[in-house]
């Protein structure tokens, strides 16, 4: 079995899983994190929560290069995915994204990934040195984790880029589907902005998040796309999903094609998700709505 592995990860609900998979399979464990809160690793190399991605990659980079790490482990969303990008291409191989199970063996790993939009999964193999980005639910939390020295990792400024100001974005509650054990999905079946306010009372009563398709968040813009869920936003995989007003398109359905339970509210029976929710009532979302909250209060 190879003897080192680089964990980057900044988010604490995704860091469980990837150091108990890390620490149950290699002898060492680094952890890159601007997170001051996470450990586990034989070696932490923290630096600057406020930085982003963009800026820590060249430090990152020089870490892996620096400790020729036989796999680099990066947690899912677009920072995992750029500093897999670079930890690649310094290591000399290519990343396997969106895993959504590896497998490791002294040969290299074997990850298994969704491919033509969630139409099949492919199997890839990995000589060492490895580069994957973990998928929510790729491994389990859990296990023997390490305790170890902390280290600064220092940051400067990526060559050609120069930064001309910051502006505060809009407060805005913070989440994460991919933790989420009950999800709420909204399309544009809802009708409506007029009635987010229902959703938000429903998913209250259900202890749910709130996702949406690509045309909610980008088209009507009622949710951020931070909770698009999908080909290119977030793969989730709750014990309940509630679809209501979402056709069922392939694109939007590989993204909680993981879920233990689906419940569907369409007005069409011959929506797509009819054959592929588990639970389905067919209504005006208007109706509908109101009914469910009455009897869930």
């Amino acid at each position: 079995m190879a003897n080192k592995a680089l964990v980057f990860v900044n988010d604490a609900d995704a860091a469980a899983p990837l150091l108990a998979a890390a620490c149950a399979n290699f002898d060492r464990v680094l952890l890159a994190t601007n997170n001051p809160s996470l450990s586990g690793a034989d070696e932490t190399y923290l630096y600057d929560a406020g930085a982003t991605a963009v800026q820590a990659v060249p430090a990152v980079t020089s870490l892996i290069a620096a400790q020729r790490p036989d796999a680099v482990l990066c947690e899912a969303g677009a920072d995992g995915k750029l500093v897999a990008g670079y930890a690649a291409a310094a290591l000399g191989t290519s990343p396997i994204c969106d895993a959504t199970s590896v497998s490791f063996s002294a040969e290299g790993l074997e990850a298994a990934r969704m491919v033509y939009g969630g139409g099949a999964v492919a199997l890839e193999r990995s000589a060492w040195p490895a580069v994957v980005v973990a998928a929510p639910g790729a491994f389990e939390a859990g296990g023997a984790v390490r305790t170890g020295e902390v280290h600064t990792l220092e940051l400067s400024a990526p060559a050609g880029v120069r930064l001309l100001g910051v502006e505060e974005a809009a407060p805005e509650k913070k989440v994460n589907l991919n933790a989420a054990k009950c999800v709420v999905g909204v399309g544009r079946g809802l009708g409506s902005e007029e009635n987010l306010p229902l959703v938000e009372e429903l998913a209250g009563l259900m202890g749910a998040e709130i996702g949406c398709t690509r045309p909610a968040a980008e088209e009507e813009h009622w949710y951020g796309k931070e909770r698009y869920i999908g080909v290119s936003g977030c793969m989730i995989k709750p014990a309940v999903y509630l679809a209501l007003g979402i056709s069922g398109q392939v694109q939007h359905m590989v993204g909680v094609n993981q879920a233990k339970t689906i419940f569907a509210v369409d007005k069409s029976d011959k929506a797509p998700i009819v054959e592929q929710a588990d639970h389905v009532l067919i209504g005006d979302i208007k109706a509908v709505l109101p009914r469910i909250i009455e009897l869930l209060k």
